[in-house]
């Protein structure tokens, strides 16, 4: 019988090649340099979120309102839009969760340090 669980190591392999396949989808879309902190930040959200395609149908992360504001320089914008990634579908249901509401502020925190 074959054992489903993932151990650490497998763990580990599976989330790098899962990152490397984000920043590969999320590179194009920036327009401009992000510093460590907000390059982070994004990564998180679009590794959790999906990257989508630059289509013109809102809805992921590619034709995003935080994307736009990000790439005109408008950091203050663009932070303020990981608040609204804070929805899932429950029951068939759009609902508000309270772990991803964290998960955004903590996103956004990390979007906004600066870089030493």
């Amino acid at each position: 019988m074959h054992d489903p669980a993932i151990t650490e190591a497998r763990g580990d392999v599976l989330l790098t090649y899962g990152m490397m396949r984000v920043e590969k989808q999320l590179r194009p879309l920036l327009k401009r340099q992000p510093t460590a902190h907000q390059y982070a930040a994004i990564i998180s959200l679009t590794y959790n979120i999906g990257v989508g395609c630059h289509d013109g149908v809102k809805g992921d992360f590619a034709d995003s309102t935080l994307l736009n504001h990000f790439n005109a320089g408008d950091i203050e914008g663009a932070a303020a839009q990981f608040a609204a990634w804070n929805k899932a579908h429950e029951h068939g249901k759009v609902v508000v969760l309270d772990g991803l509401t964290k998960r955004r502020a903590i996103e956004r925190a990390l979007f906004l340090t600066p870089d030493k």
